[in-house]
């Protein structure tokens, strides 16, 4: 019974798989060639391996994906390849330091940044050398005093009280024919006169300018005579003149002078110039 059994066996294994391999085991022929091609492929994948080419072998593939099942020793199912790419040293290609170049245009102005605060005072400076002498500096003058030596008695209602002696008129300002002062330099001026009455007459004198009485001077009709003045300061302008004037009302107006003594003046100066 047992004999028979393997009879039938030995009898389905043959029809079954009539070459000598069992479940995919190489036969002598194709181990030999298996060993033979796989000694190849490592002694060129050795070779291959010195110039920096490896090859890697992945056998995980689905089976339905297999040109034929089971596979057989030395069959390549999936083969990828790697190629490293080789490095260089940097550091040992850096070449020498090459030579400045020119300075490129200015860029564009910025904002005007805040302002800083103020810093420490710094030392006192040298002195600086003189400079050069200045133009000749303009001065202005006026001025005048002039007197009568003679008696004068007022005949009409006005008269002008003239005068016949100068002290001083360095600039020509004063008219001895007209007896009028005549204004060349505005400013302020100081005025004066000075006269002596006579006896049991009236004496009434105005500071004329222009034709504006200013001040007067006046004495009351007197047995005795006595000397009198009046002084005044007045801004004058260019062109303005100043005079003295006898005023004859009811009574008979007079100075007294002689020419042994000096008994009436007239005075003035500039004190300010008003110039532009």
């Amino acid at each position: 019974m047992v004999i028979a059994w393997a009879h039938w066996a030995a009898i389905f294994l043959a029809l079954v798989l009539p070459s000598s391999r069992v479940l995919g085991a190489p036969s002598a022929e194709e181990g030999a060639g298996g060993r033979s091609k796989g000694a190849e492929r490592k002694g060129s994948a050795g070779v291959r391996g010195g110039k920096g080419v490896h090859e890697v072998e992945d056998a995980c593939v689905r089976c339905c994906d297999s040109p034929r099942w089971p596979p057989r020793h030395g069959d390549r199912l999936h083969q990828t390849t790697t190629t490293a790419a080789p490095q260089i040293e940097i550091s040992i290609l850096k070449g020498d330091r090459g030579a400045r170049g020119d300075h490129g245009p200015p860029g564009y102005l910025g904002k005007d940044g805040a302002m800083g605060t103020a810093g420490p005072s710094g030392p006192r400076g040298p002195h600086g050398s003189p400079g050069s002498p200045g133009a000749d500096c303009k001065v202005f003058t006026s001025a005048f005093s002039v007197a009568r030596r003679t008696a004068l008695h007022s005949g009409d209602y006005f008269s002008v009280l003239s005068f016949d002696t100068e002290f001083a008129n360095p600039d020509g300002h004063f008219n001895m024919f007209t007896s009028k002062f005549f204004c060349v330099v505005p400013g302020l001026y100081f005025v004066s006169f000075n006269v002596h009455t006579w006896n049991s007459k009236e004496t009434y004198v105005h500071l004329m300018l222009n034709e504006r009485p200013q001040v007067v001077l006046y004495a009351q009709q007197s047995d005795r005579s006595i000397m009198q003045s009046q002084s005044v300061t007045l801004e004058l302008a260019e062109g303005d003149e100043l005079w003295l004037r006898l005023y004859k009302r009811d009574r008979e107006n007079a100075v007294y002078s002689d020419s042994t003594d000096t008994y009436v003046t007239f005075n003035g100066y500039l004190v300010h110039p008003i110039v532009e």
